[in-house]
């Protein structure tokens, strides 16, 4: 166990911290809506939401970088980066639906993300652009769960109902 005091956070959740102790997470807003937020050396930043008043985050990189959700009109998870005060909705690969999964310190993100089609697909953003990693030979049976700064992801993938593996998909060169 980690010795030291607790310090409680104006937040009411949260979702990640960086090197720099800023900490990612969410807080109540009004009566009925929830506000992706950040907090760092006492204060916090109100992230904004879109429609219907709900936002929240999923992570933080050491740049400050953070990545989360908000809603669409018609209600759908979108992915959504937060840099600068900036909030910018990822798209998706062509559904209406992307959950970002983590954010490495090169900025790309990890997601899962939906196809016209209604399936969905592991993901991956850079340089403000989607890549479907499905077509990169990693599987949709199962899910994708973290990236790291060399760009190496890890993954749980269930070839069978009830079993389920732990995987790293390693860039080839």
């Amino acid at each position: 166990m980690v010795q030291g005091r607790m310090r409680k956070l104006p937040l009411d959740d949260a979702s990640g911290i960086n090197n720099r102790g800023q900490v990612s997470g969410g807080r109540l807003h009004g009566a009925t809506g929830f506000h992706a937020s950040r907090w760092h050396k006492g204060k916090v930043t109100d992230l904004s939401a879109r429609a219907f008043d709900r936002s929240n985050t999923y992570g933080i990189n050491n740049r400050g970088w953070t990545i989360g959700w908000t809603l669409s009109a018609d209600r759908s998870e979108r992915g959504t980066l937060w840099r600068k005060r900036k909030l910018t909705d990822l798209g998706t690969l062509s559904g209406s639906t992307t959950r970002l999964v983590a954010i490495n310190d090169r900025n790309q993100i990890l997601a899962e993300s939906q196809l016209a089609n209604g399936q969905v697909h592991p993901a991956l953003w850079q340089r403000g652009r989607w890549t479907d990693l499905a077509a990169k030979g990693i599987t949709t049976e199962g899910e994708v769960v973290d990236i790291n700064d060399h760009g190496t992801i890890a993954a749980s993938i269930r070839p069978v109902f009830g079993i389920s593996h732990a995987v790293l998909y390693r860039k080839t060169r």
